[in-house]
Parts: C-alpha cells; structure tokens; sequence
C-alpha cells in the first residue's frame, strides 16, 4: 500500500485539458449568490466507487499465442480521502492456466498503486489495467506469508495477464523492487502495532465523516483485530518466477 513509484522511465506525453465558460456580463454584486449544484458529494457524503473494468477483449495476440484474459475490475468504497478504498467483496485471482489462486479478503484497505500525481499526466495513475495486480500485491506486502520477492513477481505475473503494456509494466515492477523494501518494513512494524488492513464483517458500514487513517485509529482503540493471514502458500512458489504458470497437462 505504501509501496513508493517513483519515475524511472516516463515515456509518452501529457495532454492537460480544461473547460472554461465565461459570462458576457458583469455580475452584480449585490445579487444573492446562486444555489450551489445538487450534484456536488460534500465531504460528508459516503463514496461508493467501481473502478470500470478494462476492455473485455485484449489486442490481437502473435500468431500461436492465446488471447489474454483481462480480469475485471474489484468492486470498491472509497473513504474521505479519496485515497483510500476498501474492496466490498472478496477478490480472487487463478495464477495463469493453473487451479492456484489469491483471494484478497472483502474489507481489504487498498490504494491501488501508490504513483505520485506528477506521474499521472505521462499515464502512470494508481489505477487502470494494473489495478487488480496493484491489489494483490498490496495485499501480499501486508500478509507477507510469501517473500518480497515472490509478492513482486506475482504483481508482474497478474499485470502480464492484464495486458498492461510493456513501459507500464517495466515502470511499476522496477519501482516496488527498487523501493518496497521500506514499504514492507512499515507494513511489518504496522502490524506488530496492531494496525489492520482487513475491515471485518460488523465494521464495513464507514460513517461517512471518517477517513481511513481516523478509521484505522478506532479500530485499533477499540481492540478490532486484524484477520489471520496463513502462510506457506501454494501460490508463493509461482511467484519465485514472473512467468505466467502452466497447468499440468491430465
């Protein structure tokens, strides 16, 4: 989640775009102020927000190579930030054409990929075809029942079956193995202070004036534990290589 990205490559350019809408007239200063929009979320308003998933069908594959398959989007709530969101359902992901999954737990605090907003206009954003395999790694640095090193390669593995595009791909896989170490570190540290990162049932109703660090206080003050994140997985071993595995042939 704290996994820093920092700019190894930019490749490409940003296109900022804006609308303005002048008035011919002046207005008047003694007129009363028009009603604000109804539209408009105040910060007390809860978000629920579901990230569009990527287009169902990928590029053309090379001759001989199968389609790639591309996940759909996790269902997600946002809190006050908008930083941070808590996913509303359990997410898994089967590792290539095996019967071996990742289940991110309902209730997970995630904030996808952590790219600074100076990046976002070179197309590096924390969310996009990248955004499940940002979930799963999110949750393996804070599980950690699989090394470092094993929760990076499956981060590249499960972008490899999002189609993310190669630069992409280089840029993040290159930023968390450069730069997670720290946010593993803290990840450790958070929880042997009794942080959590999994919401459980009986506290996913946020109110809505609570921002995830508030929140993550008041569970921690009233003694909410974190779940029991098992190790020794069978999905770890796929993750000491970042090719995408293949099921044993019957």
């Amino acid at each position: 989640m704290k996994t820093a990205i920092l700019s190894l490559l930019i490749i490409g350019t940003g296109v900022m775009m804006s609308a303005c809408k002048t008035n011919p007239t002046q207005p008047n200063p003694t007129d009363p102020l028009p009603p604000a929009p109804t539209t408009v979320a105040t910060p007390t308003t809860p978000v629920i927000i579901t990230l569009q998933p990527a287009p169902p069908v990928p590029p053309p594959a090379k001759p001989g190579e199968p389609q790639a398959y591309i996940p759909p989007a996790p269902a997600i709530r946002g809190f006050l930030e908008g930083k941070y969101f808590m996913l509303l359902a359990d997410m898994t992901y089967t590792l290539g054409t095996t019967d071996i999954s990742v289940t991110v737990p309902k209730g997970f605090v995630t904030d996808f990929a952590s790219v600074p907003k100076s990046l976002w206009s070179f197309g590096l954003t924390p969310h996009g075809r990248h955004s499940r395999a940002a979930v799963i790694h999110d949750y393996l640095y804070w599980a950690q029942g699989c090394t470092r090193a094993q929760a990076d390669n499956i981060m590249i593995i499960a972008m490899q079956e999002s189609s993310v595009g190669p630069i992409k791909k280089t840029m993040l896989s290159q930023g968390v193995q450069k730069f997670g170490k720290r946010a593993w570190k803290e990840n450790k540290r958070d929880k042997e202070a009794g942080n959590i990162r999994v919401i459980p049932e009986g506290y996913w109703e946020v109110p809505p004036t609570f921002g995830w660090l508030a929140y993550n206080k008041f569970l921690k003050d009233n003694e909410v534990s974190d779940a029991v994140h098992p190790d020794d997985l069978e999905y770890c071993e796929l993750g000491d290589s970042t090719q995408v595995p293949q099921g044993t042939e019957p």
